[in-house]
Protein backbone atom coordinates (compact mmCIF):
# COMPACT_ATOMS: atom_id res chain seq x y z
CA UNK A 1 0.00 0.00 0.00
CA UNK A 2 2.84 2.38 0.84
CA UNK A 3 4.50 1.74 -2.53
CA UNK A 4 1.20 2.34 -4.33
CA UNK A 5 0.75 5.67 -2.53
CA UNK A 6 4.33 6.74 -3.29
CA UNK A 7 4.03 5.69 -6.93
CA UNK A 8 0.71 7.51 -7.34
CA UNK A 9 2.26 10.64 -5.88
CA UNK A 10 5.19 10.52 -8.28
CA UNK A 11 3.01 10.16 -11.42
CA UNK A 12 1.88 13.84 -11.59
CA UNK A 13 5.44 14.94 -10.80
CA UNK A 14 6.75 12.89 -13.71
CA UNK A 15 4.08 14.29 -16.02
CA UNK A 16 4.85 17.86 -14.99
CA UNK A 17 8.57 17.31 -15.56
CA UNK A 18 7.83 15.80 -18.99
CA UNK A 19 5.84 18.90 -19.91
CA UNK A 20 8.76 21.24 -19.15
CA UNK A 21 11.86 19.19 -19.98
CA UNK A 22 13.56 19.90 -23.31
CA UNK A 23 14.06 16.19 -24.03
CA UNK A 24 11.59 14.26 -21.83
CA UNK A 25 11.54 10.50 -21.40
CA UNK A 26 7.77 10.70 -21.91
CA UNK A 27 6.85 12.90 -24.87
CA UNK A 28 3.34 14.09 -24.01
CA UNK A 29 2.80 15.53 -27.49
CA UNK A 30 2.38 11.96 -28.72
CA UNK A 31 -0.92 11.77 -26.87
CA UNK A 32 -2.36 14.62 -28.90
CA UNK A 33 -2.58 12.25 -31.86
CA UNK A 34 -5.87 10.37 -31.69
CA UNK A 35 -4.59 7.16 -33.27
CA UNK A 36 -1.80 7.04 -30.69
CA UNK A 37 -3.72 7.67 -27.48
CA UNK A 38 -6.47 5.35 -28.65
CA UNK A 39 -3.89 2.65 -29.34
CA UNK A 40 -2.32 3.19 -25.91
CA UNK A 41 -5.73 2.68 -24.30
CA UNK A 42 -6.25 -0.55 -26.23
CA UNK A 43 -2.69 -1.69 -25.44
CA UNK A 44 -3.36 -1.03 -21.75
CA UNK A 45 -6.51 -3.15 -21.77
CA UNK A 46 -4.77 -5.84 -23.83
CA UNK A 47 -1.83 -5.88 -21.42
CA UNK A 48 -4.09 -6.21 -18.38
CA UNK A 49 -5.45 -9.45 -19.82
CA UNK A 50 -2.52 -10.87 -21.77
CA UNK A 51 -0.09 -12.39 -19.25
CA UNK A 52 -2.81 -12.63 -16.61
CA UNK A 53 -4.63 -15.05 -18.92
CA UNK A 54 -1.54 -17.15 -19.55
CA UNK A 55 -0.79 -17.33 -15.83
CA UNK A 56 -4.32 -18.38 -14.90
CA UNK A 57 -4.50 -21.13 -17.55
CA UNK A 58 -1.06 -22.41 -16.58
CA UNK A 59 -2.09 -22.70 -12.94
CA UNK A 60 -5.44 -24.18 -13.96
CA UNK A 61 -4.03 -27.21 -15.79
CA UNK A 62 -1.33 -27.72 -13.16
CA UNK A 63 -3.35 -27.31 -9.97
CA UNK A 64 -6.78 -28.63 -11.01
CA UNK A 65 -5.81 -31.11 -13.73
CA UNK A 66 -2.56 -32.25 -12.17
CA UNK A 67 -0.38 -31.59 -15.23
CA UNK A 68 3.38 -31.51 -14.77
CA UNK A 69 5.41 -28.51 -15.89
CA UNK A 70 6.41 -30.29 -19.11
CA UNK A 71 2.84 -31.39 -19.81
CA UNK A 72 1.62 -27.85 -19.20
CA UNK A 73 4.15 -26.46 -21.66
CA UNK A 74 3.10 -28.96 -24.30
CA UNK A 75 -0.57 -28.24 -23.64
CA UNK A 76 -0.05 -24.51 -24.16
CA UNK A 77 2.27 -24.81 -27.19
CA UNK A 78 -0.38 -24.98 -29.97
CA UNK A 79 -1.42 -21.41 -29.20
CA UNK A 80 2.00 -19.78 -29.80
CA UNK A 81 2.53 -21.98 -32.87
CA UNK A 82 -0.76 -20.80 -34.39
CA UNK A 83 0.04 -17.22 -33.37
CA UNK A 84 3.36 -17.41 -35.23
CA UNK A 85 1.72 -18.71 -38.39
CA UNK A 86 -1.11 -16.17 -38.29
CA UNK A 87 1.32 -13.39 -37.41
CA UNK A 88 3.20 -13.96 -40.66
CA UNK A 89 0.08 -13.05 -42.61
CA UNK A 90 -1.43 -10.45 -40.27
CA UNK A 91 0.85 -7.72 -41.58
CA UNK A 92 -0.24 -8.42 -45.15
CA UNK A 93 -3.86 -8.34 -44.02
CA UNK A 94 -3.29 -4.96 -42.39
CA UNK A 95 -1.79 -3.61 -45.61
CA UNK A 96 -5.13 -4.20 -47.32
CA UNK A 97 -7.69 -3.42 -44.59
CA UNK A 98 -5.69 -1.41 -42.04
CA UNK A 99 -4.75 -2.34 -38.46
CA UNK A 100 -8.17 -1.69 -36.96
CA UNK A 101 -10.00 -4.77 -38.28
CA UNK A 102 -7.31 -7.36 -37.39
CA UNK A 103 -7.03 -5.91 -33.89
CA UNK A 104 -10.78 -6.03 -33.31
CA UNK A 105 -11.03 -9.61 -34.59
CA UNK A 106 -7.90 -10.60 -32.67
CA UNK A 107 -8.84 -9.30 -29.23
CA UNK A 108 -12.40 -10.55 -29.70
CA UNK A 109 -11.05 -14.03 -30.47
CA UNK A 110 -8.91 -13.87 -27.34
CA UNK A 111 -11.92 -12.87 -25.26
CA UNK A 112 -13.88 -15.78 -26.74
CA UNK A 113 -10.99 -18.12 -25.96
CA UNK A 114 -11.19 -17.37 -22.25
CA UNK A 115 -14.98 -17.36 -22.39
CA UNK A 116 -14.76 -20.94 -23.66
CA UNK A 117 -12.55 -21.84 -20.69
CA UNK A 118 -14.95 -20.02 -18.38
CA UNK A 119 -17.91 -22.06 -19.63
CA UNK A 120 -16.22 -25.46 -19.85
CA UNK A 121 -14.01 -25.26 -16.74
CA UNK A 122 -13.97 -28.42 -14.67
CA UNK A 123 -11.73 -30.34 -12.30
CA UNK A 124 -11.95 -33.26 -14.74
CA UNK A 125 -9.13 -33.07 -17.28
CA UNK A 126 -10.23 -33.24 -20.90
CA UNK A 127 -7.64 -31.58 -23.08
CA UNK A 128 -9.16 -32.05 -26.54
CA UNK A 129 -12.64 -30.84 -25.60
CA UNK A 130 -11.98 -28.31 -22.84
CA UNK A 131 -8.59 -26.79 -23.55
CA UNK A 132 -7.32 -27.28 -27.10
CA UNK A 133 -10.11 -25.25 -28.79
CA UNK A 134 -9.43 -22.36 -26.42
CA UNK A 135 -5.68 -22.32 -26.98
CA UNK A 136 -6.09 -22.53 -30.77
CA UNK A 137 -8.53 -19.63 -30.74
CA UNK A 138 -6.17 -17.72 -28.48
CA UNK A 139 -3.34 -18.30 -30.95
CA UNK A 140 -5.38 -16.92 -33.84
CA UNK A 141 -6.33 -13.86 -31.82
CA UNK A 142 -2.78 -13.26 -30.63
CA UNK A 143 -1.38 -13.55 -34.13
CA UNK A 144 -3.85 -11.00 -35.46
CA UNK A 145 -3.63 -8.49 -32.64
CA UNK A 146 -0.14 -8.33 -31.13
CA UNK A 147 1.85 -6.90 -34.05
CA UNK A 148 -1.07 -4.82 -35.28
CA UNK A 149 -1.40 -3.09 -31.92
CA UNK A 150 2.08 -1.69 -32.46
CA UNK A 151 1.19 -0.86 -36.05
CA UNK A 152 -1.89 1.02 -34.85
CA UNK A 153 0.15 3.08 -32.40
CA UNK A 154 2.77 4.02 -35.01
CA UNK A 155 0.41 4.45 -37.95
CA UNK A 156 0.63 8.26 -37.96
CA UNK A 157 4.14 8.73 -36.61
CA UNK A 158 7.02 9.94 -38.74
CA UNK A 159 10.18 7.79 -38.65
CA UNK A 160 11.82 10.29 -36.27
CA UNK A 161 9.09 9.53 -33.71
CA UNK A 162 9.04 5.74 -34.10
CA UNK A 163 11.53 5.05 -31.30
CA UNK A 164 9.96 7.17 -28.57
CA UNK A 165 6.40 6.22 -29.57
CA UNK A 166 7.22 2.51 -29.62
CA UNK A 167 9.18 2.67 -26.35
CA UNK A 168 6.28 4.43 -24.65
CA UNK A 169 3.73 1.89 -25.87
CA UNK A 170 5.98 -1.00 -24.79
CA UNK A 171 6.41 0.53 -21.34
CA UNK A 172 2.66 0.96 -20.97
CA UNK A 173 2.10 -2.67 -21.99
CA UNK A 174 4.65 -3.94 -19.46
CA UNK A 175 3.00 -1.93 -16.69
CA UNK A 176 -0.41 -3.24 -17.74
CA UNK A 177 0.95 -6.81 -17.78
CA UNK A 178 2.16 -6.42 -14.20
CA UNK A 179 -1.12 -4.89 -13.07
CA UNK A 180 -3.18 -7.62 -14.74
CA UNK A 181 -1.11 -10.37 -13.10
CA UNK A 182 -1.52 -8.70 -9.70
CA UNK A 183 -5.29 -8.57 -10.17
CA UNK A 184 -5.58 -12.23 -11.22
CA UNK A 185 -3.34 -13.42 -8.38
CA UNK A 186 -5.55 -11.49 -5.97
CA UNK A 187 -8.71 -12.97 -7.47
CA UNK A 188 -7.32 -16.50 -7.31
CA UNK A 189 -6.28 -16.07 -3.70
CA UNK A 190 -4.05 -18.44 -1.76
CA UNK A 191 -4.35 -22.06 -0.70
CA UNK A 192 -6.73 -24.36 -2.58
CA UNK A 193 -8.05 -22.69 -5.72
CA UNK A 194 -11.42 -23.87 -7.04
CA UNK A 195 -13.02 -23.70 -10.48
CA UNK A 196 -15.00 -20.69 -9.28
CA UNK A 197 -11.76 -18.87 -8.43
CA UNK A 198 -10.40 -19.45 -11.93
CA UNK A 199 -13.66 -18.24 -13.40
CA UNK A 200 -13.23 -14.98 -11.50
CA UNK A 201 -9.76 -14.59 -12.96
CA UNK A 202 -10.98 -15.37 -16.47
CA UNK A 203 -13.84 -12.93 -16.11
CA UNK A 204 -11.26 -10.20 -15.56
CA UNK A 205 -9.31 -11.32 -18.64
CA UNK A 206 -12.46 -11.53 -20.78
CA UNK A 207 -13.49 -8.04 -19.68
CA UNK A 208 -10.11 -6.57 -20.60
CA UNK A 209 -10.05 -8.07 -24.10
CA UNK A 210 -13.69 -7.21 -24.73
CA UNK A 211 -12.96 -3.66 -23.57
CA UNK A 212 -10.06 -3.50 -26.01
CA UNK A 213 -12.33 -4.53 -28.88
CA UNK A 214 -14.97 -1.95 -27.94
CA UNK A 215 -12.37 0.81 -27.55
CA UNK A 216 -10.90 0.03 -30.98
CA UNK A 217 -14.31 0.03 -32.66
CA UNK A 218 -15.59 3.21 -31.02
CA UNK A 219 -12.46 5.36 -30.64
CA UNK A 220 -9.90 4.44 -33.30
CA UNK A 221 -10.58 6.58 -36.40
CA UNK A 222 -11.71 4.92 -39.60
CA UNK A 223 -9.42 7.16 -41.62
CA UNK A 224 -5.99 8.55 -40.66
CA UNK A 225 -5.86 12.23 -39.84
CA UNK A 226 -2.42 12.63 -41.47
CA UNK A 227 -1.35 14.68 -38.45
CA UNK A 228 1.86 13.63 -36.76
CA UNK A 229 2.83 14.49 -33.21
CA UNK A 230 5.78 16.44 -34.58
CA UNK A 231 3.36 18.80 -36.34
CA UNK A 232 1.41 19.64 -33.19
CA UNK A 233 2.43 22.56 -31.05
Amino acid sequence: VVLIVIGSTLVPIAIQRSRKHANPALDLSLFRVRTYWTSILVITLFGCGFLAGFLSTTLYVQDLWGYSVVETGLALSPGPVIATVVGVFSGKIAEHVGHRIPVVIGVTAMACSYLYLYVTASTEAHYLARFLPATLLLGVGLGLSLANLTGMALSEMTPSRFAIANATSRTVQQMANSFGIAVVVTLLGSGFVSVADYRRGWFWVITMFAGGAVATITLFPLRPSNVDAADIG
